[in-house]
């Protein structure tokens, strides 16, 4: 058990895309979600080789979090469920509901009815509630636990194992805030997405981690955040919203990047993996000292 107690469709029109990296080869390294309520980019997203759409319906707690750099609150609704599971070919619909409440059952049947494949639970503290949740959804979808508390990080060993549970993400934005850390991106630093990872494996249970952006740009570029993100084994991760999708050359030309990327990153030497997580870590030591 690991223990932290010390530490609208009415915009422009989109145009056809394909990915010839998705294309021409097999199964992707890391796959990737768009968050997008609208019918329209979700097409042009999966054309561009995502392969999950994210609605996201989480109000409830928004208003009580800090607002940070990393902070992103969708306005999307629950009748463009439908709108997206019927305009999309391949992808599979990921739908985040609002943490366990006393209409939580209603919200579920709402999503389950509207076509979503799977159902993403936020800010849960523990494998009893999600539990309860699983319950409520009884197998008619894949249930996926957002590991954003540290009560669920805690309790990870256990979480894996609950029934109807489909696969882990482990979301860094509050994670980093419950933890009282510095950026997002200090859990990987630390160990701590480590660990979990770890637990997935035990039962042999797919896992993403936070969001990515472009290959090369930033303090620290995509590349070095994938480069982790591969070297734990993550298969999913969510497409940085900086990444803007009103522009159609761009997206493709990124998510094709990141793809080849991560193609690179899989093929390391374990001495260089090693070097680069080493790196990450100097990195993300020397960013937080510069936010002090």
């Amino acid at each position: 058990m690991l223990r932290v107690g010390d530490l609208s469709t009415s915009g422009p029109r989109f145009l056809s895309a394909r990915n010839p990296v998705a294309k021409s080869q097999g199964e992707p390294v890391i796959n990737y979600l768009i968050i997008t309520d609208n019918p329209e980019v979700a097409v042009f997203g999966e054309q561009c080789g995502a392969r999950r759409i994210f609605v996201d319906l989480q109000t409830l707690g928004r208003s009580e979090r800090p607002v940070t750099p990393e902070s992103v609150v969708a306005c999307h609704r629950s009748e463009n469920i439908s709108r997206v599971q019927k305009a999309i070919d391949r992808a599979d619909l990921v739908v985040r509901v609002n943490p366990l409440h006393s209409r939580t059952l209603v919200e579920v049947e709402r999503c389950v009815d509207a076509g979503a494949d799977y159902l993403m639970l936020p800010m849960f503290r523990s494998a009893r509630e999600l539990d309860q949740f699983c319950r409520f959804v009884a197998g008619r979808v894949g249930v996926i636990p957002l590991i954003e508390t540290v009560g669920a990080m805690n309790d990870i060993d256990k979480i894996v194992r609950v029934e109807g549970v489909a696969e882990v993400f482990v979301g860094l934005n509050d994670l980093y805030l419950e933890l009282g850390l510095q950026f997002s991106l200090q859990p990987l630093a630390m160990g701590l997405v480590d660990q979990i990872a770890a637990c997935c494996r035990e039962v042999d249970m797919t896992f993403g981690i936070g969001s990515v952006s472009t290959v090369g740009l930033g303090d620290l570029p995509g590349a070095m955040v994938l480069g982790e993100y591969v070297r734990l084994g993550a298969k999913w991760t969510i497409l940085s919203r900086s990444l803007n999708l009103e522009k159609n050359a761009k997206l493709l030309h990124e998510i094709t990047q990141l793809q080849l990327e991560c193609e690179r990153l899989a093929h390391r030497a374990a001495n260089q993996v090693e070097a680069d997580h080493r790196e990450f870590c100097r990195r993300i030591a020397r960013f937080v000292a510069e936010r002090a």
